[in-house]
């Protein structure tokens, strides 16, 4: 007998995501991740970012983002900032 396996999306984030651009500073929380750059989001949820930077990071790492919001909105300061993908 054929038994149908159920429906798993390959994106499995919980939270819709919005595409908005806004300026993103980020520092590394560990000493030996060093990381500090600049970059953009390209989309924002609650749990997360897709940011394009000018430097690479690490997977794993943790960072402090400071993220300038439209419309004059105060800059939003996340900690521990958990990379959980990089691409290039």
């Amino acid at each position: 007998m054929y038994s149908r396996k159920p429906y798993v999306p390959l994106d499995n984030r919980y939270a819709e995501r919005v595409a908005v651009t806004c300026r993103v500073r980020y520092i590394g929380e560990v000493p030996t991740q060093p990381h500090q750059g600049e970059g953009l989001t390209k989309n924002i949820s609650v749990s997360g970012c897709h940011v394009i930077s000018d430097r690479p990071v690490t997977r794993g790492t943790l960072l402090t983002l400071t993220v300038w919001l439209p419309d004059g909105l105060p800059q939003l300061v996340i900690k521990s900032a958990h990379v959980v993908w990089v691409s290039g």
